[in-house]
């Protein structure tokens, strides 16, 4: 079925299929008021907005099943809900919609300590999950500022990264098992508990990181990992891009295995940050003056100093060859917490200048310092009144190539200038060999990039993987593809 025809029948959504939804899962887990419906008809930026038919808040698989089961009858097309922390207008309606909202569906399946494995709705929190697994001295090691409000089948549906992709790899790589209700109704239940099933394609992975275009994951077995017995934790200036690498270099060969975490703030960066929150700036000695700034973290797991020696000695050769101009090793739980919120305070910053634009991009990691020149050339040379905020992932190679206006009045300015300087930072990452979107997805936002930078066979399969399992093309509509 088209996108017209698609279109066409959620406008006309009738009465009868309400009813029929109410049926299926009650009256209070439908939600057709419009005051009712608001918070899920918006993303938490409210940069994307659209219209939901209805809303329903299954408690089960089955009743999600339920719900698909009618709208696939009646040709009415869905989107599936997380916690709506995305970038990228993935989880909003384009048109009138129902959506599938899981935030009910909070369940702790199983938990099998010798697998180390945790078997969650997905529904459950980023951070309720994270918590499970502390309490039982184990880690579910995906570290993303919005895990609070971040769902498990939102992560998954989006293959989240976040700040220890370094060591641990992205939501993928967490992933074992998954329960999924298709276009149809149908349930595929591949909640297998086991590293190895080689038994033809891996389903999970056409799920994992498909924003919810070809089907809704309503369970997951998720891999964890031993919990570190502590952590060191250092904030670091540091002159330049290149003297970042040559820092990232160091500690790789002096610790590999404890090295987890190694973040990247420009001068801009760190300038905005101390200036938005001088509290934070103040209790960690830094000024917007200060330059660029590296946030570095290891893992302990022997409960003794050696990691910390291990850390000092390697950031201290770092000092003496003035690849770093000093380095804040946290002392205390609270100076770590610090650290880490200065880091996360990025966005609240922008938001408290004016307009922001935001890119996720990654190249190779030994192309970053000509990421970095040639896109902060480019911005400058589509909007001279913009300021590149650069920061992210270094260990990694991705880069948040955010943009801030210079003075709060030029938000109009860069507001118009957005498309063009998406456009040419898209292009500038797949010339340098990376993708022009590193851990947020595509959604709405992305679509033209993705239809402009990977055609081809590439986006061909995609095309024909959807066709396959979406043949009416009702779920998520008009995102990705």
């Amino acid at each position: 079925m088209s996108g017209h025809s698609v279109t066409a029948n959620a406008s006309a959504m009738t009465e009868t299929v309400i009813a029929a939804l109410v049926d299926a899962i009650g009256s209070g887990s439908v939600l057709t008021d419009p005051a009712d419906r608001a918070r899920y008809e918006s993303d938490w930026r409210n940069r994307y907005s659209g219209t939901a038919s209805c809303v329903v808040l299954p408690r089960s698989t089955a009743e999600v099943a339920k719900v698909m089961s009618i709208c696939y009858e009646a040709r009415v097309a869905v989107v599936p809900q997380g916690g709506r922390t995305g970038l990228v207008g993935g989880a909003i309606p384009q048109i009138p919609s129902v959506v599938i909202s899981l935030e009910r569906m909070t369940q702790i399946r199983a938990f099998d300590p010798l697998g180390m494995t945790l078997a969650v709705d997905a529904g459950l929190t980023l951070g309720a999950a994270r918590a499970y697994a502390g309490e039982h001295d184990l880690a579910l090691p995906i570290l993303i500022g919005a895990e609070g409000s971040a769902q498990i089948g939102g992560i998954i549906a989006t293959n989240a990264g976040g700040s220890n992709v370094l060591r641990y790899g992205m939501t993928r790589q967490r992933v074992i098992g998954l329960e999924v209700v298709l276009a149809d109704g149908r349930i595929w239940n591949g909640m297998r508990s086991v590293a190895k099933d080689n038994t033809g394609y891996g389903l999970q992975h056409l799920f994992i990181g498909s924003e919810g275009t070809l089907g809704i994951v309503t369970g997951a077995v998720l891999q964890l990992s031993p919990a570190p017995r502590g952590v060191v934790t250092a904030l670091c200036p540091v002159p330049s891009i290149d003297a970042a690498l040559s820092v990232l270099l160091k500690l790789r060969a002096a610790m590999p295995e404890a090295l987890v975490a190694f973040e990247f703030m420009s001068a801009a960066t760190v300038a905005l940050i101390a200036s938005q929150r001088p509290d934070l700036a103040a209790a960690l000695a830094i000024s917007g003056e200060s330059g660029a700034c590296l946030l570095v973290e290891c893992e302990d797991f022997t409960g003794t100093d050696a990691t910390q020696d291990r850390m000092h000695d390697a950031l201290g050769n770092a000092l003496e060859t003035g690849e770093i101009s000093d380095a804040l090793l946290a002392q205390s739980v609270a100076q770590r917490d610090a650290i880490w919120a200065f880091r996360e305070a990025i966005s609240f910053a922008q938001n408290g200048v004016g307009y922001s634009v935001k890119n996720d991009v990654s190249v190779p990691i030994g192309r970053i310092p000509d990421l970095l020149a040639q896109g902060s050339a480019a911005i400058m040379a589509i909007c001279p009144d913009a300021v590149p905020i650069c920061y992210g992932h270094l260990g990694d190679g991705n880069i948040h190539f955010n943009v801030s206006p210079a003075v709060p009045e030029a938000s109009a300015a860069l507001q118009g200038c957005e498309p063009q300087i998406n456009a040419a930072l898209a292009d500038l990452s797949e010339e340098l060999g990376g993708s022009f979107s590193a851990e947020h997805g595509v959604g709405q936002s992305k679509r033209d990039s993705l239809s402009r930078l990977r055609s081809g066979p590439e986006l061909e399969m995609m095309r024909q993987i959807k066709a396959a399992l979406d043949p009416l093309g009702l779920m998520n509509t008009g995102k990705l593809l």
